[in-house]
């Protein structure tokens, strides 16, 4: 998290946990987030290559049930909840997907914007748009995906509309985006072909932005690695997290972190 370096996928996650667990209506009844490797170990295992050129089918995730990380997909909130964030990581850089599954409308907000994301994107695209709907079915949701018909072919997968947003002000700063866009983006305002209208980030509000994060980590009482946080931090000085959090820490000490404990 310190400035200028890439969001690893370990804080991604932990703050993914710290949302969902969140008390606040928006990821109690509305939006669930994925887990980024729920996708991204598998999407990284096959590349752009998404169909199995043996069956002619979409890989499956079943070959990566045991995984924790699978393990650790909330079946009930993917059943109930009408949302689902699901930020994910390739070839070094993140990006979220979006699914409504009332509407069954599928969006990708990448901070590098693209107006035409070229071949291997697109099957990227497809294959997280199965993947997502393949753990829907795994949860016991129905298929939102149409089986074949006598005139229609069997539909594999969404292929996702880009929304149209900021770019991000530097290289390293993508994880950042997400981690904020699962807090703050409202999913009723996405449309395709339209530019979502959100603050303009810059590298030093961003900088902000992971120390709010890296707070809201520690201090979160689903925080369960607590007292290796404590070890590892002499004295942490926090900026005012976001109102979406609700956290009034501005300053904390190790005395003051062992208390929480």
């Amino acid at each position: 998290m310190r400035p200028g370096k890439e969001i690893d996928s370990a804080i991604i996650t932990a703050y993914s946990l710290v949302l969902n667990d969140e008390p606040i209506p928006r990821f109690q009844n509305d939006v669930y987030i994925l887990l980024p490797r729920a996708l991204s170990k598998v999407m990284n295992h096959f590349k752009e290559n998404y169909i199995d050129l043996s069956t002619n089918k979409v890989h499956s995730v079943d070959p990566f049930k045991s995984d924790e990380y699978l393990n650790m997909v909330n079946s009930n909130k993917l059943i109930t909840h009408r949302y689902i964030f699901t930020p994910v990581l390739f070839s070094g850089h993140w990006w979220i997907y979006v699914l409504d599954k009332v509407k069954k409308s599928f969006f990708v907000i990448d901070s590098r914007p693209k107006e035409d994301p070229g071949p291997e994107r697109t099957k990227i695209n497809k294959f997280a748009g199965n993947l997502i709907n393949q753990l829907l079915v795994r949860a016991g949701y129905q298929s939102l995906l149409t089986k074949a018909t006598k005139t229609k072919p069997e539909q594999r997968s969404w292929l996702p509309k880009y929304i149209k947003i900021r770019e991000q002000p530097n290289p390293f700063d993508c994880g950042t985006f997400v981690m904020k866009w699962m807090e703050v983006l409202d999913p009723t305002k996405l449309a395709a072909n339209k530019k979502y209208e959100i603050e303009d980030w810059t590298t030093e509000k961003l900088e902000e932005f992971r120390n709010e994060i890296i707070s809201a980590i520690i201090l979160s009482k689903s925080n369960k690695l607590i007292e290796g946080a404590i070890q590892g931090a002499m004295e942490t000085t926090i900026h005012k997290p976001s109102a979406a959090l609700q956290n009034s820490y501005v300053q904390v000490t190790t005395e003051e972190l062992e208390k929480l404990g």
